[in-house]
């Protein structure tokens, strides 16, 4: 699968670059260069999605096991 997100790098006073990015607030990391970085952040993306995965695979297990579980998809538009 591939995802495209917007990545943004800070310089920092101490040296080195902090990152975020804008699609997954919870994620930030760090790095000495700015390769370095790009590199922690890919990393971080790949664990966040393992976790989301993981997460997922739980709640589908617990549904399985109980016999009284209903699960729709819904569509909601925001204005």
């Amino acid at each position: 699968m591939n995802a495209t997100y917007t990545a943004v790098f800070t310089e920092c006073e101490e040296g080195g670059y902090a990152v975020t990015v804008d699609e997954i607030p919870i994620i930030s990391t760090q790095g000495d260069t700015l390769e370095e970085a790009q590199q922690n952040l890919i990393y971080a993306i790949e664990d966040h999605a393992a976790l989301l995965r993981w997460e997922r695979e739980q709640k589908e297990k617990t549904r399985k096991e109980a016999t009284n579980s209903i699960q729709k998809s819904l569509s909601i538009s925001f204005a």
